[in-house]
């Protein structure tokens, strides 16, 4: 494989954010357009959040998914994860998704009983570093995929929990 042609005094430059935004959209269009057609599975919108979802709160989620299969509205989080922040960045994440899930402010707010927050990362052994970290303060609500296979098969057989090494489709009960 040939490496990248630059001469010596030349800038090489990447926008992050950009990069970040990019993989965002991926996961918003594989949710909303899945490659491989999911009978009875409705998309019902997408949020994109530029200030706090809560007041009092400084979690600021990538995006905000719900789907509805005949039985339910499954509600999602997005967090996609390329590595920039901190394992300790996570965990203050974590316990802010869970005062979220237990204070009734996503009830409020959302107009559901529950949620998951779904973490795309952009490795394996990113995933694994931030399913360790995660799962040190609870083992429920989050479920962890690489944003390759996520970008395959949003709805795919390839879901972590926080501590189960089995991989599980998006719907546990298949619709």
């Amino acid at each position: 494989m040939r490496g990248i042609r630059r001469h010596r005094d030349e800038l090489l430059v990447a926008d992050f954010f950009v990069l970040h935004q990019l993989a965002v959209n991926d996961v918003h269009i594989a949710a909303r357009f899945p490659k491989q057609e999911h009978a009875n599975v409705t998309f019902i919108r997408w949020t994109a959040f530029f200030e706090p979802v809560a007041a009092g709160s400084n979690l600021i989620p990538d995006g905000y998914v719900e789907l509805a299969t005949g039985e339910e509205v499954i509600a999602s989080f997005i967090e996609v994860d390329f590595g920039t922040e901190s394992l300790r960045v996570w965990r203050e994440k974590t316990e802010q998704y869970l005062r979220l899930a237990t204070s009734g402010a996503f009830q409020e707010l959302f107009q559901q009983p529950r949620f998951r927050v779904l973490v795309l990362a952009n490795s394996e052994r990113r995933l694994r570093s931030i399913r360790k970290t995660v799962s040190l303060v609870t083992e429920k609500i989050f479920r962890f995929a690489t944003i390759e296979n996520a970008r395959k098969d949003f709805f795919g057989t390839h879901w972590l929990k926080p501590v189960a090494e089995n991989h599980q489709p998006f719907f546990e009960n298949h619709p």
